[in-house]
């Protein structure tokens, strides 16, 4: 009787010790499809096709269920997916948001005013799906040598395959790399990075091929009194020309009377937003990350804003949201900023903030305060960071609902509403500047490919605007 059950028992068995490494295997290409599929849609890319970390997945699953924790191994599995899929997510945003990966520590200082409203979206739906890929895939993988075995094999043949085809994926128009782990992707790179904080140099600073803010001062022979810099955050220039226009109508008919458009055109731009501000204030372009190390902080301490402060100028920098945000607390001083006002310091001074993605001082708001430190100042250097049109924007009441496009007439007004407020403020000002220059720090980072391909790649406007002679 023994014999026969035990008989009948082994063929189930033997089907049995084959399911978990198909459930593995499917578990390991249901996340990296759809994040293929999702690099394919979005204007991002992955490093490589396959993120490896998924297959630790299973191996922590098939453990903690070989050690007769059931629902540990559940809970575990899906904790480590979503931090696996964070990790994916984080490596492809970056490149969307024109930031490199090596910057996770940075992000860090800031975490108070993160968007949580939108991360916290996001940690819903990945936690959702993340249980029920789990629960649909690894529900009865207990078979931890199996599994073992599987995540091995699968990694390593993945590692020899994109080794052995290295020559064809550096050829033009060439697959991507097969293989690569987005956790280490995200976390090497800051590690070596906090390293270098004492050791070496983490970004790379070189001179800007193009003119910037800086050399234009620089070359002036007598620079003028009072110098408005504005970097307008995510100001692209969109291939039609019309909506290139009409965003801008409300800055330049508001200025018409006074300023004179000196210069129009576009600028190359290299990165995120602190290498937007590096690229015109210091006539450097940034890549890589942050600035790090003895001779980087000697090249930011040669910045125009301590040139002209060393010239007897006052030297102010404006933004609107913490100063932690990418160290400026830190950056400004060292860029010869005397002064910086952050949200910490003006959210007295203000009566509503905005608060659809980032929680800060209004542009409006921002360029009134700014405008006044040139008020019973000889001569000024000011410097705004604006705020507003950060992706993504609320869609305006009822303006844009009907529009072809609504999420480009989204940023077209929102572009035109922040440039509106910076005019009103120059026009409301005492004492004017003489020289405006007006700057994007990067393109608008939309994920959609559809919407990137809009606007030209890799440029942004640069606006020149000097007070003409006679007006009071």
């Amino acid at each position: 009787m023994d014999k026969t059950l035990s008989a009948q028992q082994r063929p189930a068995s033997s089907q049995e010790s084959a399911s978990p490494i198909w459930r593995a295997l499917t578990f390991f290409m249901v996340p990296n499809l759809v994040m293929m599929g999702f690099a394919q849609w979005s204007s991002g890319s992955r490093p490589a096709l396959f993120d490896v970390d998924y297959a630790l997945v299973p191996v922590l699953h098939a453990l903690l269920s070989r050690a007769g924790r059931p629902w540990m191994a559940a809970a575990g599995a899906i904790i480590l997916t979503m931090f696996v899929v964070g990790a994916d997510l984080f490596t492809t945003l970056t490149q969307i948001y024109f930031a490199a990966p090596a910057m996770l520590l940075d992000y860090l200082p800031f975490v108070s005013v993160w968007p949580w409203r939108w991360i916290g979206t996001i940690l819903l739906a990945v936690g959702a799906a993340a249980t029920l890929l789990v629960t649909v895939t690894l529900k009865r993988t207990t078979y931890i040598w199996d599994v073992v075995v599987m995540a091995t094999a699968l990694t390593v043949g993945l590692m020899i395959v994109d080794r052995l085809s290295a020559p064809w994926q550096r050829a033009p128009h060439a697959l991507p790399n097969l293989v690569s782990s987005g956790v280490t992707e995200a976390l090497r790179p800051s590690i070596g990075q906090a390293i270098n904080e004492f050791h070496g140099e983490a970004a790379r600073l070189d001179p800007s091929p193009t003119p910037t803010l800086a050399s234009i001062i620089r070359n002036s022979r007598r620079p003028p009194r009072r110098i408005l810099s504005v970097a307008v955050e995510s100001w692209g220039r969109m291939r039609d020309k019309d909506h290139n226009a009409a965003m801008i109508a409300p800055l330049l008919e508001r200025l018409s009377s006074q300023y004179e458009v000196e210069e129009d055109r576009l600028q190359p731009f290299y990165g995120a937003t602190l290498a937007g501000e590096v690229r015109e204030l210091c006539g450097l372009k940034q890549t890589g990350g942050i600035p790090q190390g003895a001779d980087q902080y000697a090249q930011l301490r040669a910045c125009l804003p301590a040139q002209l402060a060393r010239e007897g100028y006052r030297t102010v920098a404006v933004h609107g949201n913490a100063g932690s945000f990418y160290r400026r607390t830190r950056f400004y001083p060292m860029m010869g900023f005397a002064e910086h006002w952050h949200y910490e310091q003006m959210r007295g001074q203000v009566v509503g903030l905005c608060s659809y993605l980032f929680v800060g001082i209004c542009d409006g708001d921002a360029a009134r305060i700014a405008l006044a430190a040139f008020d019973g100042s000889r001569r000024a250097f000011v410097h705004l960071m604006t705020l507003d049109t950060h992706l993504p924007l609320p869609a305006p009441a009822g303006t844009c609902r009907a529009a072809a496009e609504p999420t480009l007439c989204t940023y077209s007004h929102g572009i035109s509403s922040s440039l509106g407020a910076i005019a009103a403020a120059v026009v409301a000002a005492h004492s004017p500047p003489d020289l405006i220059v007006l700057y994007g720090d990067h393109a608008p980072p939309f994920v959609e490919r559809r919407l990137r391909a809009q606007f030209i790649e890799g440029k942004v406007p640069f606006l020149v605007l000097r007070r003409r002679h006679g007006v009071s």
